[in-house]
């Protein structure tokens, strides 16, 4: 099987029929990269891809065969994601899959997911993206700032002011005995994530 730098060489050349297979290869993978970010309805994902593949068409000159071609569609996908998240509030819905731990059925702990929601939206959009990133993806630090290509100092710096203010906004909950004692053993509040490293 022709490797994808082979077809993204094609492409380079004028053969427009390789960067269809390389859609047809990789449609799905972009696909669920977007998926992740909870931020598109699915009637929209079909045409997010499509918009992303037309970024990767357009950028294709600047590919380079240092990396491999799923890394580099994977942070045009990623960054697509972010510049649709950019200055969006986050909903209560898109926290609530990360806080599953806490009881539907207990009232305070329903009351503490609003108000995570409310203080998240407070935080810059910097803070935001960086928080986001490590609380719903799962990513380290390192692989922050590759994914939104920024130095890895200013991501640690975003995590740990917006944590910081997250925290302060929150802490009503800390005598709780349900509320910050729990949220605390999760990455949103200082896991190996979201902790200064």
């Amino acid at each position: 099987m022709i490797t994808d730098e082979a077809l993204v060489q094609r492409v380079k050349e004028g053969d427009r029929r390789a960067f269809d297979l390389l859609m047809q290869r990789h449609q799905g993978f972009v696909r669920r990269a977007l998926c992740r970010f909870r931020c598109f309805q699915p009637s929209e994902l079909d045409d997010a891809c499509q918009e992303v593949f037309i970024k990767a068409y357009l950028a294709l000159t600047q590919f380079r065969a240092e990396s491999r071609f799923t890394t580099w569609i994977y942070r045009i996908s990623t960054n697509f994601a972010l510049e649709r998240l950019r200055g969006r509030d986050i909903s209560f819905s898109e926290l609530d899959e990360q806080l599953h731990r806490f009881p539907e059925d207990n009232t305070q702990q329903i009351d503490l997911r609003r108000d995570i929601s409310i203080a998240f939206n407070k935080i810059t959009a910097q803070q935001k993206q960086v928080i986001y990133l490590c609380l719903m993806e799962g990513l380290t630090h390192a692989e922050v700032a590759e994914q939104i290509s920024m130095p890895l100092g200013t991501v640690k710096t975003h995590a740990l002011r917006g944590r910081s203010q997250l925290q302060g906004m929150l802490s009503d909950w800390r005598e709780s005995s349900f509320g910050i004692a729990n949220m605390e053993r999760t990455e949103f509040a200082g896991g190996s994530h979201c902790a200064v490293e």
